[in-house]
């Protein structure tokens, strides 16, 4: 799953319900199915599902938590997603652009934040790559990395 278009899809879904910190799950659905117009409604069950097991949202019975400050979130205007692009393989892009992506997924870094660290700690250990660069941010940031290990042959 893209996380980075999951990220948005949930920020607009709680945007649009001002000052709710969490939905029920049929007022998610109808905020991203139906108002927003940007899957279906199966899709949508599909992506909460396909979010939880990429921890952007929590469950619990019936409602549903955004893991992330949804207010830092930017939204362009001409936003739109689909179904086949969401939920792509994320395996055709490269490890390092994934693993940013991961990093970035958690809300706590902006892209630029998470270079810069990156290339902070390149510097100041100067036989790392840029993998395993990320690899210690992601690390440093409590983000599950047993995929992108096995992917690297550690």
């Amino acid at each position: 799953m893209d996380l980075v278009t999951g990220r948005k899809l949930i920020s607009y879904a709680f945007r649009s319900k001002k000052g709710k910190s969490e939905l029920s799950r049929q007022e998610f659905i109808n905020e991203i199915a139906f108002k927003g117009k940007f899957l279906s409604e199966e899709d949508t069950a599909r992506f909460i599902e396909e979010a939880v097991k990429a921890a952007l949202i929590s469950t619990d019975g019936n409602t549903i938590n955004p893991m992330f400050s949804t207010s830092g979130i930017v939204i362009p205007l001409d936003f739109s997603v689909s179904a086949a692009d969401l939920f792509a393989a994320s395996r055709d892009s490269p490890i390092g652009d994934r693993m940013l992506d991961s990093l970035i997924a958690t809300g706590k870094l902006t892209r630029q934040e998470a270079l810069s660290k990156v290339r902070s700690l390149q510097e100041n250990m100067r036989y790392i790559n840029y993998e395993i660069a990320l690899l210690s941010l992601l690390t440093d940031y409590c983000v599950d990395t047993s995929e992108f290990m096995k992917e690297m042959g550690a």
